[in-house]
C-alpha cells in the first residue's frame, strides 16, 4: 500500500508525520513527472496553504527526500530523490515547455545494460 510506503519513508528520514506531509509525499511516489509548489496548490482534490507546501518542499529537499530541479524559467521542480535501482534524467519540451523525466529501472546485471 502506498500510505505505508510513505510512512516508512517519513519514519527513516527522521520527518514527523503530518497530513500534509503524507499527502505530498504521496502524490510524488505517484507522479511519473517532475513536479512544482504550483502543482499541489491547483490540486482540487485537498487544500494546502502555500507556506505549508514550500516548507514541506524545503525540508524534503533538506531531508533527501526530494531532489530539487532549478530551471531556466525559474520554477523549481522537484522529483523523488532516484535510488540505486531506479536512475532518472530530465529535459523540458521545447513545444510544450513541460518538464518531463526519463526513468532506466532496468535492473539486468549484464553487460548490455551499461549501454543505457
Amino acid at each position: 500500500m502506498m500510505e505505508e510506503k510513505v510512512k516508512s519513508i517519513l519514519k527513516q528520514s527522521h520527518v514527523s508525520m503530518t497530513k500534509a506531509r503524507i499527502v505530498i509525499l504521496d502524490l510524488f511516489l505517484q507522479s511519473k513527472n517532475a513536479m512544482t509548489h504550483h502543482d499541489f496548490l491547483s490540486n482540487p482534490s485537498f487544500y494546502l496553504d502555500r507556506t505549508t507546501i514550500f516548507r514541506t518542499l524545503n525540508l524534503f529537499v533538506d531531508k533527501k527526500i526530494l531532489l530539487r530541479i532549478p530551471s531556466a524559467d525559474g520554477v523549481n521542480r522537484y522529483l523523488v530523490l532516484q535510488t540505486k535501482d531506479s536512475v532518472h534524467s530530465n529535459f523540458i519540451c521545447n513545444a510544450c515547455k513541460k518538464n518531463h523525466t526519463i526513468r532506466n529501472d532496468c535492473t539486468a546485471k549484464s553487460k548490455d545494460a551499461k549501454r543505457f
